[in-house]
């Protein structure tokens, strides 16, 4: 197939995809206007302001695949705003949301408050490197119910991220840190005798019996038998014998350790791994740099109840294009202008074949749950074999004979 071919099945596509997208908003206003649902879209908007134009109480609801996957949007406010350029903000659109939830059949996602600001000749005014859009995410949370039915594009999400880790370069990493535990995580804690036994460490009004007789004392005395009062508490602390599980006198049931032991706990068989990166610069060689403050990972595995859980935690989290060499050189002012506007057709078209190429985003805080997580859907175990095995093809390399002469040299050769 010819390059020519390959571009015409694209713009095919691209041409579906948009005809799609224009019936299925043709259907959305249309249920809006009936106060019906129509072929499984249905919009309700509870109050319209023209002046500020705002949409208050948003809520949308949508099917597809022959009605077998479903999702709802929801959304107190969603608001648009026309500006004024200047050279100093050369903004002209804003678009804000507040309090998003988004519901479906695979994942759930909410936003705090979404802000979208629109630029004029962005790389003109010196405002980013040629996205049109910047994107703010506000406590940013996704969670999927079942690895093997993840979104679309989470998954691309997902594997562009794995992709810088693997095959781009880490500009800076303060710190970093890895643990894996395959016992003692968990233990099965008997809530009945939990509550008795915190019954039965519970101070009695005996315990403050001087601060009601010292009461009437004055301020000075209320203070000192406060003192006294908590004393009798201390002691009574200090005597009572957690370990064992009983004060003196008083006998308990037994206290489950706060934290067991490593390896002690056999009941359940997990594993843990956890993951810790401090200020993560990547850069994916297509331009894009990925900065993290801080990044928390952990993947928990029960093999008793054959589940496991993935928790990932993001904190200003940025995904930006940074300027190509050509772009650092200093030019006029009046060539950096005809350029953008002879190179505006292109970055519209561009934008039109790949929408995120438009947009820097940046995100304060993100969590990323899986709630079903199977090892095997991994990103990072997929890619990394992926790539192994293709660097092995390229190279002429056979994992056979080379772990067989290893395996030769270690228990037959003298």
């Amino acid at each position: 197939m010819t390059v020519f071919n390959i571009r015409l099945s694209r713009f095919g596509g691209f041409l579906k995809f948009t005809c799609q997208v224009i019936w299925t908003v043709i259907l959305i206003f249309a249920s809006y206007i009936f106060r019906r649902p129509l072929s499984g879209h249905a919009l309700t908007i509870g109050r319209i302001s023209p002046s500020t134009l705002t949409l208050h109480d948003v809520r949308y609801s949508g099917a597809l695949y022959d009605h077998t996957y479903t999702y709802t949007f929801t959304s107190p406010s969603i608001s648009a705003a026309f500006h004024l350029p200047n050279q100093i903000y050369p903004r002209w659109f804003t678009f804000t949301s507040k309090s998003i939830l988004y519901t479906s059949m695979t994942a759930d996602i909410s936003v705090s408050k979404l802000d979208v600001t629109f630029w004029v000749f962005p790389y003109l005014f010196k405002r980013t490197a040629g996205p049109w859009l910047n994107v703010i995410l506000d406590d940013f949370v996704i969670r999927v119910h079942k690895s093997s039915a993840t979104p679309y594009w989470i998954q691309r999400l997902r594997q562009n991220l794995v992709a810088a880790i693997l095959t781009g370069e880490i500009f800076r990493l303060d710190h970093g840190s890895a643990r894996v535990q395959l016992a003692g995580i968990s233990e099965k804690v008997d809530i009945g005798e939990l509550k008795k036994c915190r019954s039965a460490n519970q101070p009695t009004s005996s315990d403050y019996s001087n601060d009601g007789s010292d009461a009437d004392d004055g301020d000075d005395d209320t203070h000192v038998s406060s003192k006294s009062g908590s004393s009798n508490w201390d002691d009574r602390e200090r005597e009572t014998d957690f370990g064992n599980g009983h004060a003196k006198g008083e006998p308990c049931v037994k206290m489950p350790p706060r934290r067991p032991p490593p390896f002690e706990d056999m009941h359940t068989d997990e594993l843990r791994v956890s993951a810790v990166a401090q200020q993560l610069h990547l850069y994916n060689a297509q331009g894009r740099v990925y900065t993290f403050q801080r990044v928390d990972a952990q993947l928990r595995r029960d093999w008793d109840t054959d589940r496991g859980s993935f928790v990932m935690i993001a904190e200003d989290g940025r995904w930006e294009r940074v300027p190509w060499p050509y772009q650092r050189e200093f030019t006029p002012w009046w060539t950096q202008f005809f350029t953008s506007m002879a190179q505006f057709p292109l970055d519209l078209w561009h934008t039109l074949c790949f929408p995120m190429s438009a947009v820097n985003l940046y995100v304060p805080r993100a969590d990323i749950m899986f709630d079903e997580f199977r090892i095997r859907d991994a990103a990072l175990l997929v890619q990394s074999f992926t790539i192994l095995r293709e660097k092995s093809i390229r190279h002429g390399i056979n994992w056979g004979d080379l772990f067989l002469d290893a395996a030769l040299q270690i228990f037959v050769s003298p």
